[in-house]
C-alpha cells in the first residue's frame, strides 16, 4: 500500500504543478480555451501510453476523456515547437520523481547502499531532426536523425534513479553519466559500451564498486606483473569458477577482481557464430583464433572484495541486466511520436 502511495503521489504531481510550470516555461498554452496544462498533458501522454501508434483522432477521444472538448484538427495544430519543449521537459520532471522500496529487494542487495543498473536504448527519428538529434547515418541505430535515452534504474529499491536524453550518436562510453558520482558503498553494473578503466579507477578513488564484463583488447597482469595471455591461460583452470586478483590495463595496471567461468559448448558455438558474423559486416574479415578461443567463457572485473561477494553471486547480480533491457524494450517508434518533422 505503501508503494501505491507513492506512485500516486507521483503522478499527481506531474499531472499538477510540474505540468502548470513546465507549460508556462515552455509557452505552450498561450490563452487557456479548450486545452489547459493538465489536460493537454493527460491527452498526449496517457493516449500515446494507451496506444503508440494513435492517430488525431484518437487524441481528441482521449481529450474528451481527461475534460477537453476538441476536434481531430485542433489536435493537428498543436504539433509544434512549443508542444515539443513542453513534453520534453514533462519527461525531465517525471524521470526525477522516484518511487521505490525504502528496504532491499533481496538480502544480497543489502550489501550495497544502491545497485545501479546502466544502459542506454536509440530511438530513431525523422531526418529532418538530426541537427538537434544527429543519428548514426545507417549503422547500428541507424538513420540521420535518432535520440538516446540514457537510463539508470536501483536494483536494489526498484526505483528509476536517471534518464537522460541525448544525441543517438554520442557513445555509450562518453556520456556525462560516466562521471556520476553515486556514493560510497554503491555499485554499478554496465555493459561493454561504458567500459573505461579511467571510470572504474574513479569510482574505486571515491569507494565506489563496479561489475562488467572484460573488453577483449584490455591487458591483463598479474598481482606481479607478469603479462597474461587469456587465451591459454583459463583452460588450465579446472574449477567451475576461476577469481583471481589482477591488474588492468598496461599503463594504469588497476588493481581488480577477474572472475571467470566456462560456457556450455552450444552457448560458446552460440557466441562464435555471432562474432564471425559481426567481424564479416565490420571488417571484412575473419577474427583471430585467440578472440574466438575466448567465446568459451565470460569474464567479469570487479573491484568489491571476496569477502564481499563471491563469484556464483557475481554471476546472478551481472544477469540481472536483463531488468533494465525490459525497462526500456518497449519504447515507441518515432513513427508515433512525431507528424510531418514536428514533436507530438
Amino acid at each position: 500500500m505503501l508503494s501505491i502511495a507513492k506512485v500516486s503521489s507521483a503522478l499527481q504531481h506531474l499531472f499538477g504543478t510540474a505540468a502548470e510550470e513546465t507549460a508556462q516555461a515552455s509557452g505552450v498554452i498561450q490563452r487557456q480555451r479548450k486545452f489547459s496544462a493538465l489536460s493537454l498533458a493527460k491527452t498526449f501522454v496517457l493516449g500515446f501510453l494507451a496506444k503508440p501508434d494513435a492517430s488525431d483522432e484518437d487524441l481528441a477521444r482521449m481529450a474528451v476523456h481527461v475534460g477537453a472538448e476538441v476536434t481531430p484538427q485542433a489536435i493537428e495544430q498543436r504539433y509544434t515547437p512549443p508542444l515539443e519543449q513542453f513534453l520534453k521537459d514533462l519527461f525531465g520532471q517525471a524521470t526525477q520523481s522516484v518511487v521505490g522500496s525504502d528496504r532491499a529487494l533481496a538480502p544480497l542487495l543489502e550489501r550495497f547502499t544502491s545497485v545501479i543498473l546502466q544502459d542506454s536504448s536509440t530511438i530513431v527519428l525523422p531526418d529532418d531532426l538530426q541537427e538537434e538529434y544527429p543519428g548514426c547515418g545507417g549503422s547500428y541505430g541507424g538513420g540521420q536523425a535518432a535520440l538516446k535515452l540514457q537510463v539508470e534504474w536501483d536494483l536494489r529499491s526498484g526505483a528509476l534513479t536517471h534518464v537522460q536524453i541525448e544525441a543517438g550518436r554520442s557513445p555509450d562510453g562518453a556520456t556525462t553519466r560516466q562521471e556520476a558520482r553515486r556514493g560510497p558503498g554503491s555499485l554499478r553494473i554496465a555493459d561493454l559500451g561504458y567500459f573505461d578503466l579511467t571510470v572504474f579507477e574513479a569510482m574505486t578513488q571515491a569507494n565506489e564498486y563496479y561489475l562488467s564484463r572484460l573488453q577483449y583488447t584490455t591487458g591483463v597482469r598479474k598481482p606481479d606483473g607478469t603479462a597474461v595471455d587469456l587465451a591459454a591461460w583459463l583452460p588450465q583452470h579446472t574449477g567451475a569458477f576461476l577469481d583471481e586478483p589482477m591488474l588492468l590495463g598496461e599503463a594504469k595496471r588497476l588493481p581488480c577482481r577477474v572472475i571467470a567461468w566456462r560456457l556450455p559448448a552450444e552457448q560458446a558455438a552460440r557466441r562464435r557464430q555471432k562474432l564471425r558474423q559481426e567481424y564479416k559486416n565490420t571488417y571484412g574479415k575473419e577474427p583471430s583464433a585467440k578472440r574466438l578461443a575466448l567465446c568459451d567463457w565470460t569474464i567479469l572485473v570487479t573491484n568489491v572484495p571476496q569477502e564481499m561477494l563471491s563469484p556464483q553471486e557475481a554471476v546472478i547480480l551481472y544477469r540481472a541486466r536483463w531488468a533494465i533491457e525490459m525497462c526500456h524494450s518497449d519504447y515507441p517508434s518515432s513513427n508515433s511520436l512525431y507528424r510531418g518533422g514536428q514533436a507530438a
